[in-house]
């Protein structure tokens, strides 16, 4: 991937507004976001926080459902789970800092990787 024209941006709330979920890498980070965006907060998790969550969702049936709306259902099963999901000290649910090395950044790219195929089949699983 060419990531040469790619320039960090300040979040905007304005961004946030109508997302369903907002993926922050550390519980530092969400908790910035929400002291400056509190709107931001119902749909603020680490992406291992939010792993965690999916996997504590139910298995349920979306027989029907457009993959946008099975995708919407997954995320707010799990946001409302928060609370009934056993607790963790929350640098639990914080990536890694990685070392400026290749070897580090490969770890970071392992815990993310981990994380995404927790909840990406259950968010994109096939319909019916």
């Amino acid at each position: 991937v060419d990531c040469d024209q790619f320039r960090s941006r300040r979040l905007r709330g304005e961004w946030l507004s109508e997302a369903d979920l907002v993926l922050a890498s550390t519980t530092a980070e969400r908790d910035r976001v929400l002291a400056e965006i509190p709107t931001a907060g119902t749909a603020m998790c680490t992406v291992k926080e939010f792993a965690r969550l999916v996997a504590a969702v139910p298995g349920q049936s979306l027989v029907g459902s457009c993959p946008a709306a099975q995708a919407r259902t997954v995320v707010g099963l799990a946001l409302r789970a928060r609370g009934r999901v056993p607790y963790v000290e929350p640098s639990a649910d914080d990536l890694e800092d990685p070392e400026r090395t290749p070897a580090g950044f490969q770890r970071c790219a392992g815990e993310i990787r981990a994380a995404v195929r927790t909840f990406l089949p259950i968010l994109a699983a096939p319909i019916g």
